[in-house]
């Protein structure tokens, strides 16, 4: 289930045009990262989870089994240092557009730190959470 929702938006971050020199790593923190970076990197994988009404679909009567579940992705912003640091807030302001206006997922909120740079990739770094609604159901 989850494995498929960050699959999912990779494949909706990867589509859009604006972000067409990015390179997306679906694990986080992207421990496959080498440095030193030569184009953009998100790495995007689970942070955290909290599961209510598991079962639920039970309960209201119906032969769906399901779930209600906030799931917190993190995001490794990465840009190298050839770039500005301001390159992260800019595929930040993307990313956050994208998946509060296009994703299939309900964005609840967002919380980020501040860019730091990185000697190990060579480049500037900031982590993001995204949490998300997400009504699961078994098979999903």
């Amino acid at each position: 289930m989850i494995d498929a929702m960050i699959r999912d938006l990779c494949t909706l971050l990867e589509g859009r045009e604006e972000l067409r020199n990015v390179r997306f790593v679906p694990e986080f923190p992207g421990k496959s990262m080498e440095g030193p970076l030569r184009r953009p990197t998100v790495s995007i994988g689970m942070d955290g989870a909290e599961i209510a009404d598991a079962g639920i679909g039970r309960v209201i009567g119906s032969d769906t089994l399901g779930c209600r579940a906030e799931i917190t992705l993190g995001v490794g912003l990465h840009v190298p240092f050839s770039s500005d640091a301001q390159e992260l807030y800019r595929l930040l302001s993307v990313l956050t557009d994208v998946l509060l206006f296009d994703s299939e997922y309900a964005l609840l909120r967002m919380r980020c730190g501040g860019a730091s740079a990185n000697r190990n990739t060579g480049g500037f770094t900031m982590h993001v959470a995204f949490t998300f609604h997400v009504d699961f159901k078994r098979g999903q």
